[in-house]
């Protein structure tokens, strides 16, 4: 089973089986938007909007019907969709009103993205956990990566950053999916509890 299919059945037990109430966010290279798409569409009964257009005006266009009831307000409590799946530059580029929903949940595919301490996407995730944590006392973060890690020089090198969060409430997951990659515990044993 691919990583992506195991990532949307994770999100469905977390709705279906924990309760785990939405929405989560899914953020993931432009070339594969579609095949998340029809993973959530083939494995899930949860509603997936799918968030992106290279100009802002259809942007807007899409959060009015796809994201609001006519007859409600325009607020978090009221989304339509209970999955946001976006990409790394949809994200930076509408971070300001992205960044006003609490995410219960977010993923993060090709999570060695975010490597870079001083980085823009790095940035945004961190702020986007510290809404989800505040909102609701904790926020799972996914984070996937088809890149080997060889030793423990490079998953600090690689992902120290992301372990870094300052919100110790939150429950961080790297998946890795590789031969060589590392397991989770021993992941959880080089870095600690989150």
């Amino acid at each position: 089973m691919g990583k992506t299919v195991q990532i949307v059945c994770y999100i469905e037990h977390l709705f279906r089986i924990e309760k785990i109430r939405r929405p989560y966010l899914v953020v993931v290279p432009l070339s594969t938007v579609e095949h998340w798409r029809r993973e959530f569409e083939g494995w899930t009964d949860l509603v997936a909007c799918i968030y992106h257009d290279r100009q802002r005006v259809w942007r807007d266009v899409l959060r009015e019907y796809e994201w609001y009831y006519e007859d409600r307000p325009h607020t978090p409590e009221f989304l339509k969709f209970d999955v946001l799946v976006t990409t790394y530059d949809t994200l930076i580029g509408d971070f300001d009103i992205l960044s006003q929903i609490p995410f219960r949940v977010a993923v993060v595919d090709e999570a060695h993205r975010l490597r870079n301490q001083k980085g823009k996407l790095l940035e945004c995730m961190r702020e986007i956990s510290a809404r989800g944590t505040m909102e609701f006392g904790f926020q799972s973060r996914i984070l996937m990566s088809g890149t080997p890690l060889q030793n423990d020089l490079t998953v600090r090198k690689h992902f120290g950053a992301l372990f870094s969060f300052p919100f110790l409430s939150a429950s961080i997951t790297l998946l890795c999916f590789s031969p060589a990659a590392l397991s989770f515990s021993t992941l959880s044993r080089n870095f600690g509890p989150c």
